[in-house]
């Protein structure tokens, strides 16, 4: 097995209060200019999530309206805010695997790129609470990849995979995001995103994978690939819970009206052609051969609750 050095994640650390002395160091290093009045609102449009092709949806009062897209909005950011939190980790651990000081210095401006990425967004969270959020299965897998993962693992799941998938996620949020300063915000974000993955793709070789490695990735990117198959789960629990329930024909109606197979299926073929970019072959036609680029139906779909 090859070397690795312990990490945690960190999701459970605590914020300093706003007097104490290392929150006066970071404003002072990254800026104390606010970028929100700290109030969450629906900083995408309904068409963002295709509910204006919902008949459910449209049927709502306008004010549930508006409260269903405040909740995907805040989703989305606390999610974000999340993502570059586990970022600065990666970034550490992948600094201190290093096998070049070029590298390290690399991974470096990498873990400072997330830090501001972490900061700046933290202004558009409110009061929400991301240890609520982290839950959610896609962060309990990124934990485990991201403590677990060797310094070849983490480069191809992490910064090929992941980062590639976070180039395409955040491009859509900035180009449809109504809120100027979380816009450019995002759009910085997707800039740094493009290195980290083009860096990836430079290093990574997946002929030197052990056999642990090679299980870790192949374990790892099936359980990723499942989290997209299955399609808007939040889009739909979001808008169950402004409904007080949702009867099962009107769960599959929803997808049907938001398009839920098609659009899971382009998710599904920009995770293809990230692993294509990886050149590990062997793990593309495995999961060719078990059908993961394929989206559930929309009937499996609409069974799920996650």
């Amino acid at each position: 097995m090859k070397k690795n050095i312990e990490v945690s994640v960190g999701y459970h650390l605590p914020h300093l209060p706003n007097n104490s002395k290392s929150h006066r160091i970071v404003k002072r290093l990254l800026g104390s200019n606010s970028l929100s009045d700290g109030k969450i609102g629906h900083f995408w449009p309904d068409h963002f999530y295709k509910l204006d092709k919902s008949s459910l949806y449209n049927a709502l009062p306008n004010d549930i309206q508006i409260k269903v897209l405040e909740i995907l909005a805040n989703e989305s950011v606390i999610e974000s805010f999340a993502i570059e939190q586990s970022g600065m980790a990666f970034a550490a651990k992948m600094n201190l695997l290093s096998e070049s000081v070029e590298e390290r210095i690399m991974y470096s401006v990498f873990s400072s790129q997330e830090a501001r990425h972490y900061y700046q967004l933290s202004q558009f969270c409110g009061s929400s609470d991301v240890s609520v959020a982290v839950q959610h299965p896609f962060f309990k897998l990124l934990i485990h990849i991201i403590e677990s993962g060797t310094r070849l693992a983490l480069q191809c799941i992490v910064q090929i995979i992941l980062e590639g998938w976070g180039m395409f996620h955040y491009k859509g949020l900035a180009d449809s995001c109504l809120d100027l300063n979380l816009k450019k915000i995002l759009m910085d974000i997707l800039a740094d995103e493009a290195d980290h993955h083009g860096s990836g793709v430079l290093f990574f070789d997946s002929n030197l994978l052990s056999s642990h490695e090679t299980k870790f990735i192949y374990d790892a990117v099936k359980e990723l690939i499942y989290l997209v198959r299955i399609g808007p789960q939040s889009i739909l629990a979001t808008l169950e819970s402004q409904c007080d329930g949702i009867a099962k024909n009107q769960r599959i109606k929803f997808l049907n009206d938001v398009e839920a197979f098609a659009t899971t299926q382009k998710k599904l073929n920009i995770l293809k052609h990230l692993v294509t970019t990886s050149g590990f072959f062997p793990l593309k036609e495995e999961l060719e051969k078990n059908d993961f680029f394929v989206p559930l139906s929309v009937y499996q779909m609409s069974k799920l609750k996650i």
